[in-house]
């Protein structure tokens, strides 16, 4: 079975790029402080499985461990009234 994938990309090249939109905060995201591969993958089956995101499925234990330590990456959660809505992941690009 053939699926289309869609990976979106966001570039913020500074801080003062984000502004902040008025009115009550609905979702907070907030910065994972320690590395956790679980978390990840928890997040990567249970976003991932209604778009698609099939590439990773079949990751290993170790290769979970290997993305979640990588320098280069910072893991973002996102929770509304403290469940858990969705991740991001930053994956810094040295600058040209």
């Amino acid at each position: 079975m053939e699926q289309l994938v869609r990976e979106t990309f966001l570039e913020m090249k500074s801080a003062s790029e984000a502004n902040p939109l008025p009115g009550e905060r609905r979702l907070t995201l907030q910065k994972a402080e320690v590395r956790c591969p679980e978390i990840v993958h928890f997040f990567c089956r249970a976003i991932g499985a209604d778009w698609g995101w099939y590439d990773r499925v079949t990751w290993s234990q170790e290769r979970w461990h290997a993305h979640a330590y990588r320098p280069d990456l910072s893991i973002w959660i996102a929770t509304t009234k403290g469940c858990p809505a969705g991740y991001v992941e930053f994956i810094l690009h040295p600058a040209d």
